[in-house]
């Protein structure tokens, strides 16, 4: 579930979500997940589920990259600026299984998406993903987590956001475990952005 209301709203326009990434800190959060957790190199197949406007693309060497993101909004944009970079298109992750660019991905990633998705639907994006993934692939998701102990003003900022699917440590876990990837490790990250903010990354191999 998604609050998609009042002062919340203005992040669906790509303009505000940019400004309002850059000021929390995104981009040398980016940066570090290209280097330190997607370990991204020239040539990869890379398909990002939930792609926003596309500025990974700002940070990624030379790929083939696929985006996909629900927001007709984000996916003009990222056409409009980086569509000679990439291939962007409108949709779940389930129009992935009958895409041909994003068959046989080295890499798929997922920031900031399966807290907007209750469990069943999380359960069929990692899904969509493990079939895009070519056998010896990774999948990278990185998610806000609420943690047994944790300051009340990480819990309430954490509460705040759209998404309204934040799940504990324990039930990402859970969730991870179901996903059928070969291995998988799960992290905590602290300090990933200038807020007060706990992520949980999800590392899975097909």
């Amino acid at each position: 579930m998604q609050i998609e209301h009042g002062i919340r709203s203005i992040l669906s326009i790509p303009l505000a979500y940019r400004l309002f990434q850059s000021a929390a800190g995104a981009t040398a959060t980016r940066r570090w997940l290209v280097q330190e957790a997607w370990r991204v190199t020239p040539g990869m197949r890379v398909v990002d589920i939930g792609c926003g406007p596309g500025d990974v693309l700002e940070d990624l060497p030379d790929v083939h990259y696929v985006g996909v993101d629900i927001s007709s909004q984000y996916i003009a944009r990222a056409k409009q600026q980086f569509g000679a970079k990439g291939k962007f298109f409108t949709g779940t992750s389930a129009i992935l299984r009958s895409n041909t660019f994003a068959a046989n991905a080295d890499l798929v990633i997922c920031t900031g998406v399966l807290h907007h998705i209750d469990d069943s639907t999380a359960r069929q994006l990692l899904a969509d993903a493990l079939a895009t993934l070519k056998p010896g692939g990774r999948f990278v998701g990185l998610e806000p987590t609420y943690l047994r102990h944790q300051s009340r003003l990480s819990k309430w900022i954490i509460s705040k956001d759209r998404g309204q699917c934040i799940r504990d440590e324990s039930s990402w876990r859970e969730l991870a475990d179901a996903a059928g990837f070969s291995h998988l490790r799960v992290s905590v990250l602290t300090a990933m952005l200038r807020l007060p903010y706990t992520h949980i990354l999800i590392e899975g191999v097909k």
